[in-house]
């Protein structure tokens, strides 16, 4: 289903997924890591991480995926809502 979810937004039109900030930090805080404890739990560069929070680089599926499962979250709840 939350795959069904992902490619709805991509099928709009919507091709980048874009993380929410606030959601994110506040998964980070109830799984009391910080960033560089979330880039080895990941298996992620720090240097990913912090281009994906600035959105200076697009979010790919497998690294979305990573987060979230370091976060113990399902990937659609790190994501911005349609505004």
């Amino acid at each position: 289903m939350i795959e069904k979810q992902l490619l709805l937004k991509r099928n709009r039109g919507d091709e980048r997924m874009i993380i929410d900030r606030k959601k994110f930090d506040l998964a980070m805080a109830k799984k009391c890591i910080n960033l560089r404890e979330l880039k080895d739990l990941a298996h992620i560069s720090n240097s990913t991480i912090t281009k994906v929070l600035a959105g200076k680089i697009p979010l790919q599926p497998k690294t979305l995926g990573k987060i979230a499962k370091a976060l113990d979250v399902e990937p659609i709840e790190l994501i911005q809502d349609e505004a």
